[in-house]
């Protein structure tokens, strides 16, 4: 009786790995592409409107640093400088949490001068968990 060697079916068992590890990784490939070219949604909360002195300047600031064909940006107005009240406070985390809950989820938010600052940590558990937050104070000279 002839014995066989196996080292034919151990190649073609080797192969078929591989190439299944090439598909693999090809198709995680194309899903990280797919990913990185989708729009990124950033959410600008700023402490004031735009017509307190300083906030146009964020705001050409922020979209100075933004591709716009990558990065869809949306901006909040707090009004605290001339709403500085509870009842204001509880209105934008009312309007916030709802839009939340019903649009696509932001993937970074961007605070502008103490106020939103504060309004985001009061908040972050409730509303930007999972959200990277950047904060930044801008003054005039």
């Amino acid at each position: 009786m002839k014995i066989k060697k196996r080292s034919n079916c151990l190649s073609t068992d080797y192969f078929s790995i591989i190439v299944v590890l090439i598909f693999l990784v090809f198709c995680t490939t194309i899903d990280s592409v797919k990913a990185m070219d989708a729009k990124k949604n950033v959410l600008f909360i700023s402490s004031y409107t735009e017509s307190f002195m300083t906030v146009p300047d964020q705001i050409r600031g922020i979209q100075s640093a933004f591709d716009k064909n990558n990065i869809n940006l949306e901006i909040e107005y707090m009004d605290s400088k001339r709403l500085d009240t509870a009842e204001n406070r509880q209105l934008f985390y009312d309007t916030l949490a709802y839009k939340f809950a019903n649009l696509p989820a932001y993937d970074a938010i961007i605070v502008g001068d103490d106020n939103a600052l504060q309004f985001t940590m009061d908040y972050q558990d409730k509303l930007f968990s999972q959200i990277p937050i950047v904060f930044f104070w801008c003054q005039r000279s």
